[in-house]
């Protein structure tokens, strides 16, 4: 942003018209710092007292120093971003900013040998209201209209696939390649026909689609109210139709102090040995309605 051959690159003046504050909060008289570039409060570093307009996520002692020009915020890339000095927005994004030597091509200070680190949580996206774990207004603040937030979705898409085809030539990998629904029977009454059936559609395939992604089966709620029963359901659900890779447990649970620890099932501590059949796909036991 401060960046000078950029567009708008010593900052954009700001109004107070927004639904958030353009600019950053301190009280003992410093000038603030304030940008038309959009941006929010939420997850971000605050110095206190600046009420609920400027939730702390962090808490500066002084002024929040995010750089001399902008102030600290969720500001928010479009990816349609056009050529700056030869280089567009998305060869910046993928080579530099996602992929660098503080990423996959990280390597030991001490032996040089590689030491790849993950690209992160990638979970929020743009969508056609505007990018999640965003303020609402994103669309009204910024004067976008249904063309430019079409655009920016798609832009957003081809971003993420011309990194997919990247990273994973590279062996890299993250979260969102990961199949999140490998639980089909959650809110499904064991030994019911729904159930069974739901089990016939994953079992006698020879290779279920969904084995071509690494599978989360994602116990539902972090786990809360969740009964033993439940547990043993989805656990077998799990050995049943699993691919190759896979695993069961939980998602994203919210930030914790270490206390909220999540139910843990007992099977999952019992080794139920090799797959059958050389890992094949489930299928349903002969004269045996409903076992599999």
């Amino acid at each position: 942003f401060n960046n000078t051959p950029y567009p708008g690159g010593q900052g954009k003046s700001a109004n107070s018209s927004f639904h958030v504050p353009a600019c950053d909060w301190y009280n003992n008289g410093t000038a603030p710092r304030c940008s038309g570039f959009y941006h929010d409060q939420k997850q971000t570093p605050e110095h206190p007292g600046g009420g609920s307009s400027y939730p702390v996520d962090g808490e500066c002692v002084e002024q929040c120093d995010c750089g001399s020009v902008n102030p600290c915020g969720e500001y928010i890339f479009d990816h349609r971003g056009g050529e700056v000095e030869g280089r567009t927005f998305r060869d910046w994004f993928i080579n530099e900013y996602m992929i660098s030597n503080e990423t996959l091509l990280h390597k030991d200070p001490k032996t040089g040998q590689p030491m790849p680190i993950g690209l992160g949580w990638l979970d929020d996206v743009m969508t056609p209201k505007g990018p999640t774990e965003e303020n609402q207004y994103y669309i009204a603040d910024t004067g976008a209209s249904p063309e430019d937030i079409g655009e920016q979705v798609e832009a957003y898409k081809e971003s993420m696939l011309q990194l997919v085809e990247k990273v994973i030539p590279m062996g890299g990998f993250w979260m969102q390649l990961i199949d999140v629904y490998g639980v089909k029977i959650d809110h499904v009454k064991p030994n019911s026909t729904q159930c069974m059936n739901l089990l016939k559609g994953q079992c006698g395939v020879t290779r279920p689609r969904a084995w071509n992604n690494l599978q989360l089966y994602r116990i539902p709620n972090g786990g809360r109210g969740v009964t033993d029963q439940e547990f043993t359901d989805y656990t077998a659900e799990f050995l049943l139709t699993r691919g190759e890779y896979a695993y069961i447990g939980y998602s994203w649970c919210g930030c914790t102090n270490g206390q909220q620890m999540r139910p843990r099932a007992k099977e999952w501590d019992l080794d139920f040995g090799e797959p059958m059949n050389n890992g094949a796909a489930c299928t349903p036991k002969t004269g045996q309605t409903g076992v599999f």
